[in-house]
């Protein structure tokens, strides 16, 4: 009876208040992403910061948002999320990087959402046997880079394409089901529900509702003319960049993961499409 009770005070101990979650994605077109990586090599911290903000535009800062971290599961590595202005692509920013450091790594992301139980709820927490439990799930693949956690929300970082929702799913179930279970959840979603301005060409709508359902990370795109509202559901799987941060505090902890919306706008752009203003808000709200 001594080993059950000493798991069911341990996975206790390892519960988390929940974290809100994020605001659906803004109708504005976004002036940062926040793209991630792994760092080589020695990180000179200067070079890295002056490069960086080389990049930096009038409506958005380039600037390293988290990290570096390390974990003794990718010794020689330290992983960093960026924020940068949206038009710059991963290209531009390894580039940058790598004067102040050895190599960048530009790492995909795919998020999962409910409650995980088990020693795999907290990444930051002792977990199997004294293990760092982040150490303990980066141990369940190579081709995981890095892993986050917030509550009932985790984040699997790894190089693009290298592995499947799916087979993330399983191999956290199988590593967590000795030692008191937790399953990932379901693959973290989000809805855009947006109306397109007027005058609306049926054509160029038509056209831009068959891009967006090819969209990565897209799982389905409603477009109804009559009322020219658009519709998007979407998977935070294999995802390249992340939407803006929003407010966070100094030392927040990791950035939680949301769809970046660029890819939107840049369709709607081709189309000479755009989306009807907000309305403003109510006095006094």
């Amino acid at each position: 009876m001594a080993a059950p009770l000493f798991l069911a005070l341990l996975l206790a101990g390892l519960a988390q208040e929940p974290a809100a979650g994020p605001s659906a994605p803004s109708a504005e077109r976004p002036a940062s992403r926040v793209c991630f990586f792994m760092l080589s090599g020695e990180l000179k911290a200067e070079p890295l910061r002056k490069a960086l903000a080389e990049l930096s535009s009038t409506a958005a800062q380039c600037r390293i948002l988290e990290g570096p971290r390390k974990t003794g599961a990718r010794p020689g590595a330290q992983f960093v999320a960026v924020e940068a202005p949206a038009a710059l692509g991963a290209k531009e920013l390894i580039a940058a990087l790598r004067k102040g450091c050895g190599g960048a790594e530009p790492l995909s992301f795919t998020a999962f959402e409910g409650k995980a139980g088990g020693q795999g709820a907290d990444a930051e927490s002792a977990g199997f046997l004294g293990l760092p439990t982040r150490d303990f799930v980066l141990g369940m693949s190579g081709d995981i880079r890095w892993y986050d956690t917030l509550s009932d929300w985790r984040q699997f970082y790894f190089a693009a394409g290298k592995i499947g929702a799916k087979e993330i799913a399983d191999r956290y179930h199988k590593l967590f089901g000795p030692v008191g279970g937790g399953e990932a959840g379901e693959v973290a979603r989000e809805e855009l529900q947006w109306t397109l301005a007027e005058p609306l060409d049926p054509k160029a709508a038509e056209r831009a509702h068959k891009a967006l359902a090819k969209l990565p990370g897209v799982a389905r795109a409603v477009f109804d003319a009559p009322t020219r509202a658009l519709r998007l559901d979407v998977r935070l799987e294999n995802q390249k960049s992340s939407g803006p941060p929003g407010k966070r505090a100094e030392k927040a902890g990791p950035v939680r993961v949301r769809f970046d919306t660029l890819p939107v706008f840049e369709i709607l752009d081709k189309e000479k499409l755009a989306l009807e203003p907000a309305a403003p808000a109510e006095a006094g709200k």
